[in-house]
């Protein structure tokens, strides 16, 4: 955070640019954060169900 406030102060006439760049790159974090939920939850079924099996066996 103090980058980019440092970043502000220091262009000021690029803070729409600068404030873009923090948007896009909090946005594309929050989705790879998403996906990686996503993922846990796929592979962590699959493991359960392997470890199910091979307690049955």
């Amino acid at each position: 955070m103090q980058k980019v406030l440092n970043q502000i102060s220091q262009h000021p006439d690029h803070m729409d640019k600068i404030i873009t760049y923090v948007v896009d790159k909090t946005k594309h974090f929050t989705e790879f954060e998403v996906k990686k939920e996503h993922l846990k939850e796929k592979y962590d079924h699959k493991l359960n169900e392997l470890y199910a099996e091979y307690m049955t066996e």
